[in-house]
This record gives C-alpha cells, structure tokens and sequence, in this order.
C-alpha cells in the first residue's frame, strides 16, 4: 500500500523518513555456528555489541521461566517443585538448570495435565525422575513406528561416544527406506520423519543450502544411547542364541554323518568279506570245474559268474563309495579293502587271469593309489599306477578297443606324475594332449556316456592348471571352462554329484585366478564368488568336507590377489586372513593331506600385504612365523620347495631392509636350501627359472647394501639362465622374471653412472613389461616404476624431451591409483622417485620438483622411510637437492 501511495505522490517522499526503523531482530543459534554469525561483522557492527551467551539458567532464572509462561497453569509452589527436579534435587539458591531439558520437561509435564483434565499441573504429576520422563516421552514418540526406524535413529543420529550426529535428510530417508519405513516407499519415508519431527524426537534445519537432520535436544543423547545399548544386548543375544542352534544343528549333523560313515564302512567290511570269500570260493569252485569241466561245465560258468559279480563288488566299495567317505576323512576306512583287493588280484593264477579280472585289477590299482598319496607316499603311488597303466595296455595291445578300458587306463594315466606336485607343465600338457585324443572318437558321439564326459573333465582340468601355471592363460581359461561345463552338466550345481560339484568348485577357483591375471576383474570376482557359494553349500550336505574347505580358502586367497593388483591392500589383508583362518580348520581336521604348505602361502600374503601398508614389524613377524612353518616340512615336494625357497627370499629382502643382517643371512639360507631340492627334481626350464629368481635376490640385496657391483654379476648371470629357456615368448613367468632382472641390471647401471647401458636394459625391461597383448596386473605397477629408471637414464644424458614423454604414463598410473583410494605406501616412494626422474628432465622446474618429491617421500611412515631400499631414493633426492 506505501509502495503505491509512493508511485503516486512524490511528495510523500520527501516527508519519509528512510532512516529510521521501528523494528528490532533477535538472532539465537548455537554455539557453533558463531563463526558464520561474526563473518557478517561487517555489515551488522551491533551483533558485537548486543550479544548475550544462553548457558545453564540459575535457580530463580529458571522459576521464572516456569511462571511466566505457565501463567495459571502452575503454582508458585509446584514451579518450585519443578526447577529442583529438573535441577536434579538442588535447592534453588544452588539449582544449575538445562533450559533445553526444562523445556522439555514443562511440555510434557502439560500434556499429562491434558491427558488427565487437569486445569493445571499438580505436584503429583512430578512423580519419577526427569530420566523417566525422558525415557517415556523417547518411547511414546517410537510407540507406533517399526522396531528398524529405531535402529536408524540410534546407529545413524547418535555417535558411538553418545554424542548428536546430523545427517543429510536424503540419507535419512533412504536409510527409512531400507529400514522398512512405509514399505519401502519414498513418500512413506518422508511421512515417517515429519511424524518424527512433529512429536519433536527430530528437527530439520538448513545448512549450506542441504537439510540435515538430527536429535531435538542433547538432553536426548543419554536416553537414545541407554536404548541402543539394551537393544545392541538384546541383538547380541539373539545372534548368541542362533549360533548356538546353528552350532547344535551342525552338531548333529557331524554326529549324523559319522554314524552314517561308521555304518557305511562297517557295512563294506562285511561286504568286503563276503566279497572276498565269493571270489575265493568262486576260484575254488573253478578249480574244480577245470578237474572235471566235461562233467561240470555249469558249474564252472556259475562259479566265474560268481567271481565276476564278486570283484565288480570290490571295484564298486573302492570306487563309488570312495567318494563319499573321502572328502570328509573317512578314506582310512576303505584303504586297507583297497590293499586286500590289490594282493587279490595280484595272486590270482594264471589261468584265471582273464580280461576282466585284469580290468578291475587295474582299476582297484588306481583307486589304491588315492590311499598312498593321501598318505603322502608319493613314491608308493607311482609304483602301483605304473602297474595299473602296464595292466590296461596290455588289454589294449591284445585288442580290447572298447570305451571301459580306455576310461580306465586315461584315468590312471591323469593320476600318473601329477603337475601340480611335480610342477612339470609341460609334462602336463603332453598328458591332457594324450589322453584328449584317445577321448576323442567317444566324446564326438551325440551322447557320450558319463565316465567320458568325467574323464575328460580331469583331462581339461590337468591341462588347464599345466597352462595356467605355464602363463598361457587364454588356454586355461577354455579348458577350466569346459571343464566346468561338464561338471555342470552332470549336476554339479544341483548337487546331484558331489564329485561333480566339487569339479566346478575347483574350476572356477582357477578361472577366478587366471581371469584376475588378465585384467578381467569383474569375471574374476564372478566367479570366485560362485566358488565360496558352492563350498558353503557342500560343507553344509557334507559337515567337514575337505574339498569344500580347501577351495573355499583358496577363493579368498585369490581374492586376495585381486585387491592387491588393485593397490588396496588393506581389503587384500583382511582377505588373506581370512583364508589363514579357513586354512587351520583345515589343517586341524586332516594334518597329514593338509599341512604346511596352504597356510603357508596364506602366511606370505599377509606378510606381504603388512609390508606394502608400511608396517614393517608387523610384516616381520609375520615372516618369523612363516619361515617357522616351512622349517617343521623337511621335505617338501619339488614345486612347493621352489615357494618356499621364494618366501625365504622375500623374508631375506625384508630384514636387509630393515637392518637386521643375521636375520637375512639366515632367511637367506633357508632360500638357498629349498632351492637346492628343487632343482633335483626340475626339468631345465624349472631349473632355468629357480637360478633366476636366486639371482634376483642375490641382486636385489647388493643393491640395497650399496653392493652395484655384485648386483650387476648376479643379474647378468640370472639372464643368462633364463634366456636358454625355449619359446620364450610364449613364457608369462619367464619374461616376467627375465623383466626383473633387466629392472635391476638397470638400476646398478645407474649407480655405476653408466647412463648407457642402464638405459639399455630398461628399455628391455619396459618392452618385456608393455609386450602386445599383455594384461598382467602386476606388469602394471613395475611398467610404471620401469618408466622412472628409464627416464633417470635418459634425463642424465641430457635426452629431457624423451624422458619427460616416458614418464607421463608413469604419473597417470601413480594419480589413477591415488585417486581410486590405494594405501599402498610403496606407492608414495615409487611416485617420490619419479617426480625426481621429472626434476632431472625439467631443469627450469628442478627445484621446485624436487620439493616436491622430498614431501611425497617423506609423507610415508618413519619404518618405511628408513627401509633401505626406499631411503636410497631420498638420498638421490636430497643429493641433488645439494647442487647448486
């Protein structure tokens, strides 16, 4: 209306007065949003001037706060009352009083006046304490919501320390969401909490244009938290009492199959008796048909016929009931039927040596064999799978083309000198090759019969591990792959074939690793995921399955791997221990099949995980405790005396770096000691390959102790060994190992001031690293660090264009990892070294990237900027910084 009366009347305005205000504004806040208040000083000099501090009212301050609103609602008596109950039983002259309680109080206090009529609050009413009325008034405000948007309120609004948390409202409503607030739905959610703030549980206020809500009063903060305490006991003990039901019914079930395995051995000792005694009597009863065959013809053709359903018996006890026994640890109770079967056949006379006597003689040779290697006598085994082999092609040189015996003699020929106890792939593939193409005429048909299928699922299983440990991974993954597609296709997933299952269990626990190890992460994941969902599912139809245990511990191993590659080496060692927890169940239920060597690996990954966050004593010890468990295995099989012989190494490198030069020399002989029984038993790439990686860690000591020297030699005669390794191209872990030496050659080059030569072997580095078609992760992380040394060699004979170009995919790696969360500390050491490659590349910026390398180093950890191997990189640093 002025504003009109202004646009018609110029006079008006000169008779206003614009400068005057007949309005005054009050600000109150808390106390930590004083800041923003005084950062408009400036514009309002009053809010200095004219500002008081709310804190706790005193006894007659807050009387009357009480009498002055409550009006006739309250007598001066009962007000009284009121101030000392809030103050907690203080008398006035002495009562320090919570306004926000107070408040709180007077409103609930006059809604139980309303509730019972009353004209105005009486003393009564003040019965309880203000806990009480808190608690009732915390309760009342929930009374009608789900149990879950309590969970919310108490996990999310309050801090552990019991403190008030604010979060964002659209947290708060997503977090109602899932807790079942209104069934889910968004608009519900929001209803959920503007009930909540109208009861005055909550508040929503505006900050930074986002709303956040929290608790209305800290005086709230005790009850909420006294709430979520006796719920979190109450939830402790319902998950207690589940687990102990669970442990019960797993209980029972162990109890269940032990009987039924009891019963089951019990039943094949009887059968086995009168199997034995049929066969026995079947022969005699032969004999005599041969005294007088022209008389008792009829009875000779019974007594064979006898005899054959007899060992068909005995092969049926060692072989499908194998099966079930063993993976549970029940294979003892057929081993000695195994024997008795096995000198059976053995001592059975010439004459009754026939076809098919021969057949399950085999047969019973190669399930025997199971028994010797459970036992570890590998020796044993070999022994009599030869002679299962020599047995079964015998039948086939005399003309028995058919499918039976050919499945017989394939499986005993996969049992035969296995690759991953010898660690002779090439072997192993030569095998797959083999038995494959004897498979092939029966796997070609429209429907090949089950035992095919199996054999040829070992057959691609020996192959796909011999290709996988070879480097030849796009191979593996076909044949683990069809593999598994058996296994699939005869119930593997529904659990039909428990042997089938544990096939595809295993199969994509090896796809898993070999799909990591070609980048393809998210199919890693997949399918590790699916092999943990298997073994959890067996281990629960077979309490203590093995097989379920050891593949289940391997998928987090792999896992393992997975994050590391990543650089997240935090969730890489919650992983490995993990599997080092699965990996002692293990070994406790069967200490003879599963000793020392899976928890060692375990043991390794988290000692390495422990070095690469930087805690270094931690990592130690952890290597303390794995060189104490090789030591307790004297004789480890050839491939695992080569991973022995690897983490001694790396145990060796460790304590070098850390000063502790006994320690290494010791761990550093134990190395020496596996490798030498490795090399007995390897064929000359594996002996190639095992002199390399010594000479690596030769190499890697003398450079870290100042040795350049001694490393030169000893990456010069590494190369040696491993570059008579045939097809090297084709060879992953060869030219990874071959890369590593170049790495260190160039490094000792540099320390030599031979910029040439130091160049040269970098550049062979880089290419071994960056080869066509390479997805190695871990080729990721030494590329970047190859990229440094290379660009050092380059920058030092004044080539600063070229070095400056290799160095920016370097950078790209070090910023990507940092940007995607890595904590690996390493990291900051290898960034520091290159950011000095840049300073010697850049003179105009020299110094400046120099600092800047000075504070990347030394943003790490004090243990790991002592570690050698890091702190000559800072020497390099603070040696140049010193030029002028």
């Amino acid at each position: 209306e002025l504003e009109a009366r202004l646009e018609t009347d110029d006079s008006i305005i000169d008779r206003f007065d614009f400068s005057r205000a007949d309005y005054r504004i009050l600000i109150a806040l808390r106390e930590d949003y004083l800041a923003h208040l005084e950062g408009v000083k400036s514009a309002m000099p009053s809010i200095t001037q004219n500002r008081m501090r709310l804190a706790r009212m005193n006894g007659q301050q807050a009387l009357a706060a009480v009498m002055k609103p409550g009006g006739k609602l309250v007598s001066q008596e009962v007000a009284e009352a009121i101030v000392r109950f809030t103050a907690g039983g203080s008398e006035l002259p002495n009562a320090e009083v919570e306004p926000s309680l107070l408040s709180l109080i007077c409103r609930e206090l006059n809604n139980a006046r309303i509730a019972q009529s009353k004209s105005e609050i009486s003393a009564d009413l003040l019965a309880g304490s203000n806990e009480t009325i808190l608690n009732e008034f915390y309760e009342r405000a929930l009374a009608d919501q789900p149990a879950a948007v309590r969970k919310v309120i108490e996990d999310h609004l309050l801090t552990e320390s019991g403190y008030r948390e604010n979060l964002a409202e659209e947290r708060v409503l997503k977090a109602f969401n899932a807790a079942g607030a209104g069934q889910n739905n968004f608009a519900d959610a929001a209803t959920t909490l503007a009930t909540l703030v109208n009861r005055r549980l909550l508040r929503i206020e505006e900050r930074l244009d986002i709303r956040r809500v929290e608790l209305t009063h800290d005086v709230l903060c005790g009850v909420v938290k006294a709430s979520r305490e006796q719920r979190l006991e109450c939830e402790a003990l319902e998950e207690a009492e589940k687990k102990l039901i669970a442990q019960k019914e797993r209980e029972r079930a162990t109890r269940k199959a032990l009987i039924r395995a009891r019963q089951i051995a019990m039943g094949c000792a009887v059968l086995a008796i009168g199997a034995i005694i049929s066969a026995v009597f079947g022969y005699q009863n032969m004999r005599r048909a041969q005294q007088a065959e022209a008389e008792a013809l009829k009875v000779r053709l019974i007594s064979e016929t006898s005899r054959g359903e007899a060992e068909k018996l005995i092969v049926f006890l060692l072989d499908d009931l194998y099966v079930e026994v063993a993976p549970i640890g029940r294979a003892e109770l057929l081993g000695g039927l195994a024997e008795r079967a096995v000198n059976y056949y053995r001592q059975l006379p010439p004459e009754a040596r026939n076809a098919t006597a021969i057949h399950n003689g085999a047969k019973a040779l190669t399930r025997y064999s199971y028994f010797l290697r459970a036992k570890q006598d590998t020796d044993g085994a070999e022994k009599v799978l030869a002679e299962a082999v020599a047995s079964l092609n015998g039948l086939r040189d005399n003309g028995d083309q058919s499918e039976e015996t050919l499945v017989s003699l394939m499986r005993a020929r996969l049992e035969q000198r296995r690759p991953e106890v010898t660690a002779n792939f090439a072997e192993g593939i030569q095998k797959g090759n083999e038995v494959l193409a004897l498979l092939q005429p029966f796997t070609a048909q429209a429907n090949p019969s089950k035992a095919v299928r199996v054999t040829e699922a070992g057959a691609r299983a020996v192959r796909g591990f011999s290709f996988m440990r070879l480097g030849r991974l796009e191979e593996g993954v076909l044949d683990y792959q069809r593999s598994r597609d058996i296994a699939v296709g005869l119930g593997a997933l529904e659990f039909n074939d428990l042997d089938m299952t544990q096939r595809a269990m295993s199969a994509d626990v090896w796809l898993g690793e070999m799909l990591g190890n070609l980048g393809r992460h998210e199919e890693s994941l997949a399918r590790l995921n699916e092999a943990i969902r298997l073994a959890d599912k067996l281990a629960e139809l077979r309490p203590g399955h093995r097989g379920a245990l050891f593949f289940k511990a391997t998928a987090h191993s792999l896992l393992h791997q997975s994050s590391a590659y990543q650089l997240r080496r935090a969730e890489a060692l919650r992983y490995s221990l993990r599997g080092i927890e699965i990996f002692e169940a293990l070994r406790k239920l069967d200490p003879l099949r599963y000793g020392v060597n899976n928890l060692r690996h375990a043991q390794g990954r988290v000692a390495g995980e422990l070095w690469a966050l930087g805690r270094l004593d931690e990592s130690a010890a952890a290597f303390d405790r794995l060189l104490g468990l090789q030591k307790s295995d004297p004789k480890p099989e050839p491939f695992v005396a080569e991973n022995y012989a690897y983490q001694a190494s790396r145990a060796a490198v460790l304590y070098a770096g850390m000063g502790n030069e006994e320690k290494s020399k010791s761990a550093q002989a134990d190395a020496e000691r596996f490798r030498t029984m490795r090399l007995l038993n390897a064929d000359a790439r594996g002996q190639a390959l095992s002199r390399a990686r010594a000479a690596a860690t030769v190499a890697t000591l003398g450079l870290m102790t100042g040795r350049a020297g001694e490393t030169c030699t000893e990456a010069g005669n590494g190369l040696a060994d491993i570059r008579k390794i045939s097809a090297l191209e084709d060879d992953r872990d060869a030219n990874f190992q071959r890369a590593v030496l170049e790495g260190l050659l160039a490094r000792c080059k540099l320390a030599q001031r031979d910029w040439i030569s130091a160049e040269a072997a970098a550049r062979a580095q880089l290419a071994l690293l960056l080869k066509p078609g390479e997805k190695f992760p871990q080729a990721v992380f030494e590329s970047a660090k190859a990229r440094t040394t290379l660009a050092t060699a380059l920058a030092r004979q004044g080539k600063v264009a070229e070095a400056n170009a290799i160095l920016q995919p370097a950078f790209a790696f070090f910023d990507t990892k940092a940007a995607k969360g890595s904590d690996d500390v390493t990291l900051k050491a290898h960034y520091a070294h290159a950011l000095f490659a840049s300073a010697l590349a850049n003179p105009t910026e020299r110094v400046r990237r120099l600092e800047d390398a000075a504070r990347a180093y030394d943003a790490m950890p004090s243990a790991m900027r002592r570690f050698k191997e890091f702190a000559s990189i800072r020497n390099e640093i603070t040696s140049e910084m010193a030029k002028p």
